[in-house]
């Protein structure tokens, strides 16, 4: 490892490159001296001095950046130096002196670029390859669990996909997470828009059923960071006693359960500029509170994750939600939701997105698969659809697990909506509202 700048090669030749053209400047007529002349020094003496700036830079991408446009300056270099051949003002010995150290400056700057690039290839190879490595056993030993859970689990609903836009997908969302409602699935998303944007969902549920959610992302202090609630409501609930001697069980009323999740996140983009380019992190806060008639149970648990954009088409996510304390009725404790899911977008063009995620949940042991896609015509109309598996167990229908939806912007405004079956106890309608400004 060089410890200085000037220790490079490339380096040292350029700088003695600079010296020569300022020697062989000297003898230019003087009515040269603001013009040719000017340049020709100007142009010499940006080659060493990008090259040394970008080698103390700590991002590759801007290393890279300084030297190019030290190639830029030997390129100007390179043709103003061949005006001065042809209008007389060096002999042919000095010209292919000079023009044989051009070239092998602009040379050895290829060089270094192209070894640069391959030690960058070589980073995102090896993230890859750990994120393969961290997501493959969640991926084949959950297998024989997609009949049937292993586990009781607190809080429920936040395994329920907020988004009408993800749910509309297959659930498969962390990989995109380009909206509000990255803070519900993968707050790292927060980090691939600078808007300030404002969500709204409603969903009404079979048996009594209902759920809503509140999202917004925005900046504050230079930071970009995400707030999020969510509640679920189910009334109706028959309250019954003991039964008497003759086995009657006495209806008592009815009474309701209620749950709120209340979220805070934040996120940077390029978060990791020193281990790998265009990674983007997110972390997440969340306050969970159950009520059951008038018992009630509180938990803190945080969410975290990462979008790694590949290239301009192709995006690897992963994300862990619901890792935090059990929530305690009575006597009895219960886990929350943990999970682990890990994702893929594929951007053949900029109005079409293809996505897939695998998704864990590991006190359960239930493992969903989920693939969708979307495509917007001209950008203000979006058709989607997708199919989340591992509904299957429930013997409602192979119906069970698709999902259509649709979008509709227009001028900063939102509407989301997406259609669920589910067989035997009806369809689900979900609802989103979203403004950005």
């Amino acid at each position: 490892m060089l410890r200085d700048y000037k220790e490079l090669k490339v380096w040292k030749k350029a700088y003695r490159l600079v010296l020569e053209v300022y020697k062989a400047t000297d003898t230019f007529p003087k009515t040269e001296l603001y013009g040719l002349t000017s340049q020709m020094r100007r142009a010499s003496l940006s080659i060493p001095s990008n090259i040394a700036e970008g080698y103390r830079r700590t991002h590759m991408a801007e290393y890279l950046q300084f030297l190019s446009m030290a190639m830029g300056s030997a390129a100007e270099l390179e043709t103003q130096w061949m005006l001065a051949k042809d209008l007389g003002y060096v002999n042919e010995a000095v010209y292919a002196s000079v023009y044989s150290n051009i070239g092998e400056v602009i040379k050895m700057i290829t060089g270094l670029m192209n070894s640069l690039k391959k030690e960058a290839g070589k980073v995102k190879i090896a993230a890859v390859l750990l994120f393969l490595a961290l997501t493959l056993p969640s991926t084949l030993s959950p297998l024989p669990c997609l009949a049937s859970g292993a586990g009781t689990t607190a809080a429920p609903f936040l395994k329920v996909a907020m988004s009408p836009r993800a749910i509309a997908m297959g659930g498969a969302f962390s990989a995109l997470a380009d909206d509000s409602g990255a803070v519900f699935v993968n707050p790292a998303g927060l980090a691939q828009f600078d808007k300030q944007e404002v969500g709204l969902g409603f969903t009404s549920y079979f048996q009594d059923a209902k759920m809503g959610n509140l999202s917004y992302a925005g900046n504050l202090a230079d930071k970009r960071f995400g707030l999020g609630a969510t509640f679920m409501n189910v009334g109706g609930i028959e309250r019954r006693g003991a039964s008497d001697a003759l086995g009657t069980v006495p209806e008592l009323g009815a009474f309701s359960s209620n749950d709120l999740a209340v979220s805070l996140a934040y996120a940077k983009k390029d978060a990791f500029p020193n281990f790998l380019d265009k990674l983007d992190a997110g972390f997440g806060l969340k306050f969970i509170r159950s009520a059951i008639d008038t018992d009630s149970a509180f938990a803190l648990a945080v969410d975290a994750g990462v979008i790694y954009h590949a290239s301009e088409r192709v995006n690897f996510s992963m994300a862990l939600a619901n890792l935090g304390s059990k929530m305690k009725f009575d006597s009895e404790s219960d886990p929350l939701p943990f999970s682990l899911r890990a994702g893929m977008l594929y951007k053949p063009q900029p109005r079409l997105n293809f996505v897939a995620e695998l998704n864990q949940y590991f006190v359960d042991e239930k493992f969903y698969p989920s693939a969708g896609a979307e495509y917007w015509f001209r950008d203000s109309f979006a058709l989607r659809g997708g199919y989340k598996f591992g509904y299957d167990s429930a013997n409602l229908g192979l119906e069970v697990g698709l999902s259509l939806g649709f979008g509709l912007k227009v001028s900063g405004l939102g509407v989301d909506y997406a259609y669920l079956p589910f067989g035997d106890l009806g369809n689900v309608h979900r609802f989103g509202f979203w403004m950005q400004f």
